[in-house]
């Protein structure tokens, strides 16, 4: 009898002596689960098998691949989020997060020159060409009639196997269709194709805004939903006032920046009209 009340007595000193062992084993067992997972997805980002803006898998993804539980599969992507690894957003994902590349300079709306100066190796591939009707708006602009056509083609500019902008042409199909490609890829397309037309002078008329990313912006730019454009359109219009193309150019806002310059009077002056 007294070695049983001896025993009872033990267990009522020691109470984490059986259950909470067990507890205390599978909470480590647990923290080494979501550990591991860390360590895999951590050195998959870091060798580039993730590469920068990728999507890494989903918390589901990595409870079936490591036949985990979604808290463990939440505390690894929180740990790679706190060591700034990956950035997560609500109802989209988790993503590797991407360094601050060298932006290029746009001078004073010259991409030309820009381009030859701080980027000579880009390389600019034609994705899309063909006769259509165009969006209301353009039609406006352009002057052209309800039902009337033109041509628009869609240009990407790529540095380092990196798209760092896109471009929408809208031209008149009144002007020749017989366009090289060779024409249609230069980075100086303009100027060379009103010389090719015959426009010894010419007007444009540039707008710029932030906007935001549409599916057809993510795929050609491989950027992620979060991630800002600068969109510029420009108006070039002839000596004589008639409207001869319009242009839509979509910046990755990580990838180039606008720059311009002026006196300090005549920066005051505009800001007080």
């Amino acid at each position: 009898m007294g070695l049983w009340m001896a025993v009872a007595q033990t267990r009522d000193l020691f109470p984490f002596s059986c259950d909470n062992q067990c507890i205390m084993e599978q909470s480590t067992t647990t923290q080494a689960a979501y550990r591991r997972i860390y360590n895999v997805l951590k050195a998959q980002i870091l060798s580039g098998e993730y590469p920068e803006g990728e999507q890494i898998p989903t918390e589901q993804e990595i409870c079936t691949r490591f036949e985990v539980s979604r808290i463990t599969a939440r505390h690894s992507l929180r740990l790679l989020q706190d060591e700034g690894l990956v950035v997560r957003s609500a109802g989209r994902g988790t993503f590797v997060r991407t360094t601050a590349p060298h932006k290029i300079p746009i001078v004073e709306g010259d991409y030309i020159r820009s381009v030859h100066r701080d980027a000579p190796n880009l390389f600019r591939k034609l994705v899309r060409r063909e006769r259509t009707e165009p969006p209301r708006q353009v039609k406006d602009t352009l002057g052209l009639l309800d039902t009337e056509e033109c041509e628009v083609f869609e240009r990407v500019d790529i540095i380092d196997d990196v798209p760092i902008a896109y471009d929408r042409v809208y031209l008149p199909c009144r002007f020749s269709m017989e366009y090289e490609q060779e024409l249609l890829t230069a980075i100086d397309f303009l100027p060379r194709w009103l010389a090719t037309e015959g426009f010894q002078r010419s007007t444009i008329r540039e707008v710029t805004e932030a906007v935001r990313p549409d599916e057809h912006s993510i795929r050609l730019l491989e950027i992620v939903p979060e991630q800002p454009l600068l969109l510029t359109t420009d108006i070039i219009t002839s000596e004589r006032g008639t409207p001869l193309m319009l242009v839509e150019t979509f910046y990755r806002g990580d990838r180039i920046q606008l720059v311009s310059t002026g006196t300090a009077e005549s920066i005051l002056e505009h800001r007080h009209e």
